[in-house]
């Protein structure tokens, strides 16, 4: 990630994890914590199947 300052600005900024702000579109409450949890989520998800230490040296999938 090279271009984050902004959201790193708003997360310093906040007083707590547990403020809530309205998720688009559908309107419900949402708190910084769960933003937080379900983008480390997703980075995990898309990042998982990726196996550095195999794949980047000899092309080879799976342990």
């Amino acid at each position: 990630m090279t271009n984050v300052p902004g959201p790193r600005r708003l997360v310093a900024a906040a007083a707590f994890l547990d403020g809530t702000g309205m998720r688009r579109p559908a309107g419900e409450p949402i708190s910084l914590r769960r933003v937080i949890a379900d983008m480390v989520a997703e980075y995990a998800r898309r990042n998982g199947p990726a196996d550095p230490r195999g794949e980047g040296l000899d092309g080879a999938a799976g342990g």
